[in-house]
């Protein structure tokens, strides 16, 4: 059963749902993450969009080709965002966005409904951005995007990690 993409007055209003963490990062936790090194190494040659990145962004560490930041609040949120993206345009990245702390609020059943459809809408947008490859790290990632191609940590694929756009990509990024 697909669910009916977000209007522009509930994607404005699920905004104000989700916890602010803009000074809590996953991305020094990430960088530690030894199967993820090369890819952070690569970077440099992609463009990347970055969901949420806080007072910590991804260019504060790794050079970019180009870096285009998604954060706040509606329309500058990461969904709003990825939408202007063209098909397969670079490198998605997200360091804790995509976790039911930050963006599920269950004290209200309809406003969970509207938060877990925003995270299907933007899992659907950022599968069909990446390329070659996405690094997604959060606490519930393999909810909403299901295993990566190479997990964060051998042990936990809940966490996230890599995630392909193709076989084919996955062959030509190692």
């Amino acid at each position: 059963m697909s669910m009916n993409k977000l209007t522009e007055e509930e994607l404005f209003g699920v905004q104000f749902l989700w916890r602010h963490m803009s000074n809590i990062s996953y991305l020094e936790d990430a960088m530690d993450f030894t199967m993820l090194q090369p890819y952070f190494s690569a970077l440099k040659d992609y463009r990347v969009v970055e969901i949420g990145p806080g007072d910590n962004p991804v260019t504060k560490h790794y050079n970019c080709k180009e870096y285009v930041a998604a954060e706040g609040y509606y329309p500058n949120d990461g969904l709003s965002v990825l939408k202007k993206e063209g098909d397969a345009s670079g490198v998605v990245v997200s360091f804790g966005v995509i976790d039911n702390d930050v963006l599920i609020d269950k004290s209200n059943g309809v406003r969970e409904n509207l938060t877990v459809r925003y995270i299907n809408e933007l899992v659907g947008e950022i599968r069909r951005v990446i390329n070659p490859f996405g690094i997604i790290i959060g606490g519930n990632v393999s909810k909403y995007m299901g295993e990566p191609d190479i997990p964060a940590i051998d042990s936990d694929t809940e966490l996230g990690g890599v995630y392909f756009s193709s076989n084919r990509a996955r062959r030509n990024t190692r």
